[in-house]
């Protein structure tokens, strides 16, 4: 859609807006039913009742976003209502609804891709087999005010399987990454990229701390450099006093350490004021956990038990085998084999060089 088109869709959103107002209708509604259900669960507890163009003389009540609208008639239009769980079916009838025919089909004109709704109503299905709600009530709780792309209808995505991010409904790279918010909307797997990642920090917060691991949290702003070589944030406060954003976790752990503290870890962010690429950011969040009367024997013990407690082995059978222990290799011998270099042979802990050609 052009510049001035969407600029007239955003105008026309507004006066929308203003019209309900001077109406009475406050076109932002504080709540919805507090007896609301997710879709997962409205779909797992209604789904194996029902039969083609059926329904069940049930009220429950849904909350969602309306990622596509398709107008079949006045008095009948089908929405497909997404949360966080999952998705389904909105069949807005005007022989079920509360309002009035002229009303019903005033207010679905109004209603547009993008917008939050609630809608109370009866679980059914489509003439096609396909579960939704047929709402005896329908409000829109928080109007969408921009042209809302239109959602494509993808494979479902999950950890193992390809991505394929030229299929995104937005595939522009620097649009998705400067709008990462519009970019969870429409494009499910990164949202469920962002999900598992958040499962993945709690899972090593849980294994850490049935290890008698303490979690602290370190200074990120210091007044004197910390160690490394990498370039640091200078910031500086009201007193016009120089500070230096981390460039990493480890001082202040180590401190922790002297302190005698036997293990702690931190998860947290550190920054560095360095070239930016597609592997390295300004800003990138890390795990540090130190533990004293330890070494790297026991650290290779933990990480092997660590990764393989973290992949969930029953849901889905994996193609590697990730039971521990996992094989230990000298770093060189691993690089020789990683890039095939024939003249590279190990033998009894040394390694002998004969590259050819």
């Amino acid at each position: 859609m052009a510049i001035n088109e969407a600029k007239n869709y955003y105008k026309n959103r507004l006066a929308f807006l203003a019209e309900q107002k001077s109406s009475g209708i406050n076109p932002y509604p504080h709540e919805f039913p507090a007896g609301r259900i997710s879709i997962l669960e409205f779909k797992d507890r209604y789904d194996k009742e029902l039969n083609h163009d059926d329904r069940l003389d049930v009220e429950v009540s849904l909350a969602g976003r309306i990622m596509t609208k398709r107008t079949i008639s006045s008095k009948l239009i089908f929405y497909d209502l997404h949360d966080v769980g999952g998705e389904t079916q909105i069949m807005a009838n005007a022989s079920i609804s509360n309002l009035e025919e002229t009303e019903f089909m005033n207010f679905h004109q109004s209603v547009k891709r993008g917008d939050i709704a609630g809608v109370t109503g009866f679980p059914g299905k489509s003439k096609k087999g396909l579960m939704c709600i047929i709402p005896t009530r329908f409000v829109v709780l928080s109007p969408c005010l921009h042209v809302f792309p239109l959602a494509k209808k993808m494979e479902s995505w999950a950890p193992g399987k390809p991505r394929h991010p030229d299929q995104y409904t937005l595939n522009d790279q620097e649009t998705r990454y400067g709008k990462r918010f519009l970019d969870m909307i429409v494009n499910v797997d990164v949202r469920k990229i962002f999900e598992i990642r958040a499962r993945v920090i709690s899972f090593i917060k849980r294994f850490l701390d049935k290890k008698g691991f303490l979690e602290v949290e370190t200074p990120v702003m210091n007044a004197n450099h910390s160690i490394g070589a990498a370039r640091p944030f200078v910031v500086t406060n009201n007193n016009l006093k120089t500070l230096f954003m981390r460039i990493s976790l480890e001082l202040h752990l180590k401190q922790l350490l002297v302190r005698g503290y036997e293990r702690v870890f931190e998860i947290g962010k550190q920054f560095r004021c360095e070239n930016i690429d597609m592997t390295h950011h300004l800003k990138f969040t890390t795990c540090e956990f130190y533990m004293s009367y330890a070494d790297y024997n026991t650290l290779i013990t933990m990480n092997d038990d660590m990764l393989s407690e973290c992949l969930d082995k029953d849901k889905k059978p994996m193609k590697i085998d990730f039971t521990p222990p996992f094989r230990v290799m000298k770093k060189v011998i691993a690089c020789c084999r990683a890039f095939l270099w024939d003249g590279c042979a190990a033998s009894s802990g040394s390694l002998a060089w004969d590259f050819k050609g």
